[in-house]
């Protein structure tokens, strides 16, 4: 993924990889890129690719989802070769401020600790923005208190969105 770390902030992340040569000077290489909600493949997108990247599927990836993606190489006669490394990646979570795949009580003391305590910024700054206003505030945190502790409603995105 175009992206520096595991879990992007991006949820319709470019996938980049390197060109593969052929010895055969005048064949032509295309990719076909699998993008993977399991390890397995076995529930994919597939596209191919002429090109050293691809954008995901036209959908943005939904908050929280994990994600695996291969590659294949496959030269003008047909014949294919699967690179051997498998990427994986994570969509941000709403409310993950602490990066651990999920929102809970960590995540809560984490905004408090911010708001109220050591003021140390919360990055990026929209993960903690869980009312879309693109501030991070007692709203927010009043949000994230009836999420894990009263309503349990889906946080959602709104005005400034990811």
């Amino acid at each position: 993924p175009d992206s520096s770390g595991p879990i992007l902030y991006n949820r319709k992340p470019m996938l980049r990889w390197w060109m593969s040569t052929d010895p055969d000077p005048y064949d032509q290489i295309h990719y076909r890129v699998q993008l993977a909600t399991d390890s397995l493949f076995v529930f994919r997108w597939q596209q191919d690719s002429a090109w050293g990247n691809w954008t995901s599927p036209p959908d943005s990836l939904p908050f929280g989802g994990h994600y695996w993606w291969r590659l294949w190489a496959i030269d003008r006669a047909g014949a294919e070769v699967l690179c051997l490394q498998t990427k994986e990646f994570w969509i941000w979570t709403l409310g993950d401020i602490d990066h651990s795949n999920n929102t809970d009580i960590a995540d809560l003391s984490l905004l408090i600790d911010y708001l109220y305590i050591s003021f140390t910024p919360i990055e990026p700054r929209k993960v903690g923005d869980l009312d879309g206003d693109c501030n991070v505030d007692i709203t927010d945190l009043s949000r994230m208190i009836d999420y894990l502790y009263i309503s349990l409603v889906p946080l959602s995105v709104g005005g400034c969105g990811p």
